[in-house]
């Protein structure tokens, strides 16, 4: 998970596309932190599940 927040094309990736959900009346900060632990969280998810089984 470090790994893909120290990932400069993932901080392009969420500067440029996630604002658009962001809501307009306030709270984007905290809204673009929890889509980046929800994104985190699937990256992580799918790495285990396609990684192969030891």
């Amino acid at each position: 998970m470090i790994n893909d927040l120290a990932n400069p094309k993932m901080a392009a990736f969420f500067m440029s596309l996630l604002p658009q959900f962001a809501p307009v009346d306030g709270g984007a900060p905290a809204a673009m932190i929890a889509y980046g632990l929800q994104f985190c969280l699937v990256i992580d998810k799918a790495k285990d599940a396609l990684s192969p089984c030891s």
